[in-house]
């Protein structure tokens, strides 16, 4: 009888063990968040304006993201911004929320700009042609560009598809325009708060 006590005694603390240690591991688990933000740095490696002396020696740079629901739909703006980049300046970073564009697949334009085009004129351009848009900077056909774009300067594009917040993705727009070579890098990280 004696026994029986000792082996339940036994029994119960080696069942409290087992729980307790699959509480910790779960604990252990939900101590890392999963990432809300990411952040999207633009870097200008080589500008498209520094070349000749009679060039303006900064880029006027606008550039657009679009969430794309398949190839035949450009889909929403996400994003728009303008920058001057120069010698001073060469990067911006930019946060986002990441569940909002987590596994989309996100679309970049790059233009090279003179402010002749207000950027909501040149957002209805890219939505309304940007399959064509694609197709003749393909071809580096620049006076079709023109009958799109007017005096503005497409630099380039990038689809990235299946964003996933908790890796990197990086990516680079780059060429040549008016014989002057030009480099802008895209990263998007992963941003981790406490």
């Amino acid at each position: 009888m004696n026994l029986v006590k000792p082996k339940l005694l036994v029994f119960f603390t080696l069942i409290l063990i087992g729980v307790s240690c699959k509480f910790i591991s779960k604990k252990k688990e939900v101590e890392k968040p999963p990432v809300k933000t990411i952040s999207l740095t633009l870097k200008a490696e080589n500008l498209s304006e520094d070349l000749s002396f009679l060039s303006t020696k900064n880029d006027e740079v606008i550039w657009f993201v679009y969430s794309s629901i398949d190839s035949n739909t450009l889909g929403n703006r996400l994003f728009v911004d303008s920058l001057v980049f120069d010698d001073s300046t060469r990067s911006k970073t930019y946060l986002f929320d990441a569940d909002s564009l987590k596994g989309k697949k996100l679309t970049f334009f790059v233009y090279e700009i003179d402010f002749e085009t207000p950027i909501y004129k040149l957002d209805t351009i890219t939505q309304n042609h940007y399959k064509d848009l694609i197709e003749v900077f393909k071809q580096n056909d620049y006076s079709k560009l023109r009958e799109f774009l007017g005096s503005e300067d497409m630099l380039g594009y990038h689809v990235l598809t299946n964003l996933t917040p908790e890796q990197s993705h990086t990516f680079e727009i780059s060429g040549i325009h008016k014989a002057d070579k030009y480099k802008y890098l895209f990263e998007v990280l992963p941003v981790e708060k406490p």
